[in-house]
């Protein structure tokens, strides 16, 4: 059954860091053409199209309590919805990451 969804996968090779790979992807769905002068990928983008990047950085969190975790999370929902202009309603996790998510 042909659930009209695609999939993609995305690897990376050896020694070029998890860090890097998905900073670069970001950059692409931001736009950010200039960074992407004389490489392969520069011409065959629609650099026009723009597309919100949420980004979460689980490694900043150094908290043992899920109290601290979920403060945390958070944190970086709230700063992500600023970051990209959306506006979040409610202070629970789950409220900023489907207001983001919308």
């Amino acid at each position: 059954m042909d659930s009209g969804q695609t999939y993609y996968f995305v690897s990376r090779p050896r020694k070029f860091g998890k860090t890097l790979t998905l900073s670069v992807i970001e950059n692409i769905f931001r736009g950010e053409k200039e960074l992407f002068r004389n490489t392969w990928i520069h011409d065959k983008w629609d650099w026009k199209e723009r597309y919100p990047v949420i980004r979460l950085n689980f490694s900043a969190i150094t908290s043992r309590r899920i109290e601290g975790f979920l403060e945390k999370v958070g944190q970086i929902l709230s700063e992500q919805a600023l970051l990209n202009g959306i506006k979040t309603r409610g202070r629970g996790i789950n409220v900023k990451f489907s207001n983001i998510y919308r």
